[in-house]
């Protein structure tokens, strides 16, 4: 059952209740009588699940699932026909998903939960299914295909892959944005105005010793050459500074596209079984190869550049030495007030300067380290692009696929009529408009694969991708994928179901994705 960590919590919940004390009964074994919601209107149904009582007067567990799977969305479940009012066969409709009209059991609860759509269902139980949350995350951070825009290239009729890792790609996509957007801008912000009020504080310095130069000029006239020289050493060095970082900034942003498009490149592969598919990746592989010439090239020209402001930078730094010991050695011959007031500015100018270059080298730090993250991730999002445009979902038909899914999720509920839940959902959608008519599911592995008269055309719309999809994988497959199992010694029959693109299974019903039947599986997508 796909909700079973869900109902788990709950059990939990009702096992630490009975150990303080408080005498309630087994989700599993607890009913409630059909009769309670007979004729009640949507205020009327809220007032039922905010007492939470059944008949009897006892405290019903029923009342908390379906407050956690959202009041007004069961109500319309039981709602069939929309008048605002559950009638005595909506009510019947609802109670004998397992063959018994007179009470709504656990079963009953957990058909309704699975005919929901599932995103609401996440929403609306948030508390009790972390769990299950932080299973679907994991899936999806390990998926390796997803839905990229770079599936185009490939000339497939549809893009996407599962619904799992096309999230995984759109976070990582997402975080990469964030940094490049909202987090290095904010450092290089902090950055600049560190160094604005560094710049403020100097020149207050320098005002300052302008008038002590003006009022003692006899004295510090030659000082003051010095000193000058060593303000526009200083002066060229924060210049070529600023021009390294220009540099090193455009550099980071040809390095995060070259680290992308070569991910891309090496995971793109030629040697799939679809000649189209084939031809569009040396293609796209081709037109990659050209745009990492360009950028290395580009990169090259800002490294020769940066190279160069570094090699000025030491000459500026010779200059200021030679500055510094000529006026150190004027200083320490003149012993009055107005060379100490000098020296005294000249420290606190080297100060601002040293406490300025600190704090600009922490967030440099900072910036080189959400650089390199990126790099990484755009890497790693290049790998993504690549496989989707080689794995086994580069013909993907997404909108028939999500069509098909989307009819899948009304199925009545029985159980062993497989084959014919599936053709029902496959009837109900006009992309496919027919099924596969045979006694046993396991016939239709022979017509979608197109070795069957009369349906070559029907077979036309589906790929099968059977080798490239492991057993561990069926869960993660994209909506409307549909999977056959051959016989085995318990189903002679064996069995069909359609991908819900979310770990889910419907045929006649809807469970999770079964991926432990003894007996070999097909799996096709639509195309």
């Amino acid at each position: 059952m796909l909700f079973e960590p869900f109902f788990n919590k709950l059990e939990d919940s009702l096992a630490a209740q009975s150990e303080s004390g408080v005498q309630v009964p087994s989700l599993n074994s607890y009913t409630i009588d059909t009769n309670i919601f007979s004729n009640v209107d949507l205020e009327g149904f809220k007032q039922k699940i905010a007492d939470g009582l059944n008949l009897d007067g006892s405290s019903s567990i029923f009342y908390k699932t379906i407050e956690s799977a959202g009041v007004e969305s069961v109500f319309d479940y039981f709602d069939k026909n929309g008048d605002g009012v559950i009638d005595d066969d909506e009510l019947n409709e609802v109670a004998s998903s397992d063959g018994n009209e007179e009470d709504i059991s656990s079963y009953d609860i957990t058909q309704l939960f699975n005919k929901q759509q599932y995103q609401k269902i996440i929403d609306n139980c948030e508390e009790q299914i972390d769990d299950y949350r932080a299973q679907a995350a994991a899936q999806a951070s390990s998926s390796t295909t997803n839905n990229s825009s770079s599936t185009s290239s490939t000339g497939s009729t549809g893009s996407g892959v599962s619904k799992t890792s096309s999230n995984a790609t759109e976070s990582l996509q997402s975080t990469i944005d964030k940094a490049l957007e909202e987090d290095i801008p904010a450092l290089e912000e902090q950055k600049e105005q560190i160094i604005a009020e560094a710049d403020e504080a100097i020149e207050e310095q320098n005002n300052s010793l302008n008038t002590l130069v003006k009022n003692n000029n006899n004295i510090l006239s030659d000082d003051n050459q010095y000193f000058q020289q060593i303000q526009k050493a200083n002066d060229q060095i924060d210049n070529y500074n600023k021009n390294i970082d220009d540099a090193n900034s455009e550099k980071f942003g040809y390095e995060s596209t070259l680290s992308n498009l070569q991910a891309e490149y090496d995971a793109i592969k030629t040697d799939t079984k679809n000649d189209e598919v084939n031809k569009a990746n040396e293609e796209r592989k081709s037109e990659i190869q050209e745009q990492i010439k360009e950028i290395e090239n580009k990169i090259e020209l800002l490294e020769n550049r940066i190279e160069r402001y570094e090699k000025s930078i030491e000459t500026q730094e010779q200059n200021k030495k030679t500055a510094e010991d000529k006026l150190a050695e004027l200083q320490t011959n003149s012993k009055n007030d107005a060379v100490k007031s000098m020296q005294e500015i000249q420290s606190n100018i080297e100060q601002i300067r040293t406490d300025r270059d600190k704090k600009v080298a922490q967030i440099d730090k900072q910036i080189e380290e959400k650089r390199t993250e990126i790099i990484e991730q755009q890497q790693q999002l290049g790998e993504l692009t690549g496989k989707a445009s080689s794995g086994p979902f580069a013909n993907y038909n997404a909108e028939a696929g999500q069509a098909l899914a989307n009819s899948a999720l009304n199925v009545p509920g029985t159980y062993g009529r497989c084959l014919g839940g599936v053709n029902n959902s496959l009837c109900n959608t006009e992309y496919f408009g027919d099924g596969m008519w045979f006694e046993s599911a396991y016939m239709a592995i022979d017509a979608l694969q197109g070795n069957v008269s009369g349906y070559e055309n029907f077979a036309s719309k589906f790929e099968e991708v059977t080798d490239s999809v492991s057993r561990e994988e069926l869960a993660s497959l994209p909506a409307g994928a549909i999977v056959v199992w051959e016989q085995d010694p318990q189903n002679v029959h064996g069995h069909i179901s359609i991908s819900l693109g979310d770990g889910r299974e419907s045929s006649d019903h809807i469970i999770a994705q079964e991926v432990n039947r003894d007996a070999q599986y097909h799996v096709f997508i639509p195309v």
